[in-house]
């Protein structure tokens, strides 16, 4: 029975890493040497594209480090209700789809908007309708993930700095001298938000700011046939790549940081006496504003309730598809998550008892060497769903139109959606349950004999279930709310949520918009209610299984 279950774990996984993740970045690779292989310079308008898309990454990089200030705050304190709301309002910003916060922000500058006065005619005022509205949203929806970045860097150096430095220090001198400790953290903080920013669509696409993003899914809607992405894609590739090596050196920082979390952070460092602590509360309250303008926003524009009951005869639908597809995302997530999860662990017992033996044999003098082909399967798996992750939406949406191009059965099939949202935010699912469990379990539980497959089912899933559930969770709504790729795959028969509400807000205010906008968003905030109870229960089942 062992051995079956085995099989299925490791046949299906494999068939589902394969079309959700090989295939479809194999076949671009393809696409791209297909024909022509040369690859044609950027036109004076694609570079300038280009450019204006980097510019707009930057500046709302920047612009999101500065609003992230009060939410770092918020989130550096112990637990309590200070640091449970600032929670609350980060979950609830970044897992809000991209294309309902920059409606929210844009129902200012529709008509009868306060940005569509006379008065605010002037030199300015087109970017600030178009590429400044984009730096704004941007800024807005990932200032929570800079505010991580900060948070985690004061608990692991800012903290320890601040607290020596005001044994002989004024509060702002010791808050200087700390800052230098955040340095790496705040570099950090910039390249993941500057690399977020130019590969995200929807903003730039709302805002009517033209970057070389937006353009390429516009020229991959006009052709006739998929495939060429890759070769159109390789500037914004480059960038994320040097993203990438610049992050690097630093992996070794946030991989500490972040799993160490669960240690207690001491007491709270006191900020002196007088304005400071005033100053600290009125940034950390202009910050949670911020973050609660566009719902609230929202919630100003809608003229009449009526717009709440026409919900069940427009989108009805498009929701069950829409679930539907969200839900076999998280379960090929999940199975390719537990395969592979399952292969390393059973190649660490391997290696184990094989340097047991040897150690027994030659009295520990020699010891049997890490294979590298053993372990090459899952870590193809981890970097394809990280590239995939990060990929410029297009490229994915491309690739998945032209693997399956030839195979009408999955082309014009539902199936499709769902790998795609695997391929997309899979990597959720694969990094959580590697990182959920104590790594001192597992090797309790092979030092007790265990085999890879009892350490997975008996092990570390009752120690991480908690932990895979709220990933589950998280991959559901976003691959709920998905837009960008879905824009190229989605088959003619589903009735995509995200497809059409993208469309209905292109024509301007409308309460069924509106009202979908605000439950999409109440299905999001409850789901980061629950996000938030997560990690309290994690830890008490993990001291339990100790």
């Amino acid at each position: 029975m062992q051995r079956l279950g085995i099989a299925i774990l490791l046949g299906g996984g494999a068939l589902l890493a394969a079309a959700a993740l090989l295939w479809p970045a194999g076949q671009s690779i393809a696409d791209a040497f297909r024909g022509d292989i040369e690859t044609r310079p950027l036109s004076g308008r694609q570079l300038g594209l280009l450019l204006r898309g980097v510019r707009v990454a930057v500046e709302s990089a920047m612009v999101s480090q500065l609003i992230a200030i009060g939410i770092a705050a918020g989130l550096s304190r112990n637990a309590g209700l200070i640091r449970s709301i600032t929670g609350w309002f980060c979950l609830c910003t970044v897992l809000t789809p991209t294309y309902i916060h920059a409606y929210s922000w844009s129902l200012l500058v529709l008509p009868a908007g306060v940005a569509t006065s006379r008065a605010l005619a002037g030199p300015m005022h087109e970017w600030l309708l178009t590429e400044g509205r984009a730096v704004w949203c941007l800024a807005t929806w990932m200032s929570p993930i800079a505010a991580a970045m900060l948070a985690v860097g004061w608990r692991e150096a800012g903290r320890a700095v601040f607290g020596v430095a005001q044994l002989d220090a004024a509060t702002p001198s010791a808050a200087r001298v700390a800052s230098h400790a955040l340095r790496p953290w705040l570099m950090i903080s910039l390249i993941i938000c500057f690399a977020i920013a130019l590969t995200e669509f929807a903003v730039c696409h709302l805002s009517l700011c033209l970057t070389w993003n937006t353009e390429i899914l516009s020229l991959m809607q006009d052709q006739a046939s998929p495939g060429g992405v890759l070769r159109l894609a390789w500037p914004l590739i480059g960038v994320v790549v040097i993203c990438g090596a610049a992050l690097w050196p630093f992996r070794g920082m946030i991989r500490r940081g972040f799993t160490g979390e669960h240690r207690e952070l001491g007491s709270n460092l006191t900020i002196g006496a007088g304005r400071w602590p005033r100053i600290a509360a009125a940034t950390w309250i202009i910050s949670l504003s911020i973050l609660a303008a566009p719902t609230t926003i929202m919630a100003l524009s809608l003229q009449s309730l009526t717009g709440f009951s026409q919900l069940g005869a427009i989108y009805t639908d498009h929701v069950r598809w829409s679930a539907i597809t969200a839900t076999a995302s998280v379960a090929i997530s999940i199975w390719i998550a537990l395969a592979f999860e399952f292969l390393r662990l059973r190649r660490i017992t391997r290696r184990e008892s094989t340097r047991a033996r040897d150690a027994v044999a030659t009295d520990g003098a020699r010891r049997s060497p890490i294979s590298i082909v053993a372990s090459l399967p899952e870590i193809i798996v981890l970097v394809a769903a990280i590239l995939l992750a990060i990929t410029p939406p297009a490229l994915v949406g491309d690739a998945f139109a032209s693997a399956y191009a030839r195979i009408p059965l999955i082309r014009d099939h539902w199936i499709i959606v769902s790998m795609v949202g695997a391929a997309r935010f899979g990597v959720v699912m694969l990094l959580a349950l590697r990182i959920a469990a104590p790594r001192e379990l597992g090797e309790l539980a092979r030092t007790d004999g265990a085999s890879a497959w009892q350490e997975l089912w008996c092990v570390r899933l009752p120690a991480a279930r908690r932990t895979v559930a709220a990933a589950a969770m998280v991959v559901f709504v976003l691959a709920f709310n998905e837009i960008a790729t879905t824009l190229l795959i989605v088959p003619p028969n589903v009735g995509s949520l995200p497809k059409t509400l993208l469309n209905a807000i292109h024509f301007g205010r409308n309460d069924a918009v509106i009202a979908m906008c605000l439950s999409v968003v109440a299905l999001v905030g409850a789901t980061a209610f629950v996000l938030m109870a997560t990690p309290r229960s994690a830890k008490k089942s993990v001291r339990l299984s100790i």
